[in-house]
């Protein structure tokens, strides 16, 4: 289904859903997530917009690649939810999570995926896993966003100022600034 993203012109409905994600594919070419489950994707630079299937109602906050070209595409939002897609985005595949926590960002560092929400949530696992796993960090706070190196590096940052790093890929992480 296309959708008109500005109004006007008698085409396609108006699109009137809060857009939480957007990732960028390739030259002309995106995907845009947000409010009851919507996945839009463009390979026009953006002039038109097709709504995908994601099989989700909840919000979906992030959206993209996180292993790079070629690797999965995954979705997160509310009510603990995880999607992967290997076609592009065409289809979109449930992944577990345990919880019902909202999650907001994911990225992926030798071939494993993290996901982080509310509550000091991290969770992992292979990207081509149907289960994802916590990973215990011993705080409560909010986690937004997640990124890692080439090398294994990497921070995860959240509410109240918190910074997290890790060196090992992931298998283990401190607060910034501790020894």
């Amino acid at each position: 289904e296309d959708v008109n993203l500005v109004g006007g012109g008698g085409g396609p409905k108006v699109f009137d859903r809060h857009l939480g994600g957007v990732h960028a594919l390739g030259p002309g070419a995106a995907l845009a997530a947000g409010e009851s489950g919507v996945i839009l994707r463009t390979s026009d630079g953006g002039a038109t917009w097709h709504k995908l299937d994601s099989g989700e109602w909840a919000t979906l906050y992030g959206v993209g690649r996180p292993a790079g070209p070629g690797s999965p595409l995954f979705v997160a939002g509310s009510s603990g939810v995880v999607r992967r897609s290997t076609d592009d985005g065409t289809t979109w595949q449930k992944v577990e999570t345990g919880t019902e926590e909202h999650l907001f960002r994911f990225a992926a560092s030798d071939g494993q995926l993290y996901v982080v929400g509310r509550r000091g949530l991290l969770l992992s696992g292979a990207l081509d896993a149907d289960t994802l796993t916590p990973v215990h960090l011993g705080i409560w706070g909010w986690i937004s966003g997640v990124a890692f190196g080439d090398d294994g590096a990497g921070v995860l940052v959240g509410g109240q100022g918190l910074v997290m790093t890790t060196t090992d890929g992931g298998v283990s992480w401190r607060r910034a600034g501790s020894r």
